[in-house]
């Protein structure tokens, strides 16, 4: 399986073997390597190299657009004001908050985004 690692990596596996992968370094590799080099920030690629998915600034920019939809979430929530969205420590609860993401929301999701709408506010 190919793939490009968009940073330099090394890896160390639980077989005690090691693999050291260079900044846009393609390398062909099993496939259980491949996956570990994809879930550090690599991208699978096809026998023509090209991206197959997406590639590791897809992902990052999908991470910052889902965290500035719980943002808009944990301020809508707020602006509601139901008590049954928040937590007894006065911080929105995940599931208040799927109501208006309209996809799964992590609990450290939900605490990380309050806080960034907490500085937000100072």
């Amino acid at each position: 399986m190919k793939v490009k690692a968009h940073k330099k990596m090394h890896l160390i596996f639980t077989s005690g073997h090691s693999m050291i992968v260079e900044k846009d370094e393609v390398v062909d590799t099993s496939e259980y390597c491949a996956m570990e080099i994809v879930a550090h920030g690599g991208t699978i690629l096809s026998d023509n190299d090209e991206p197959l998915g997406p590639t590791a600034e897809e992902v990052a920019a999908a991470r910052v657009e889902r965290a500035a939809q719980i943002e808009v979430a944990v301020q809508t929530v707020i602006n509601e004001g139901d008590s049954k969205d928040f937590g007894l420590d006065g911080a929105p609860l995940a599931r208040g908050l799927e109501k208006h993401t309209g996809f799964p929301v992590s609990t450290p999701e939900a605490e990380a985004a309050f806080e960034a709408v907490k500085l937000g506010d100072e």
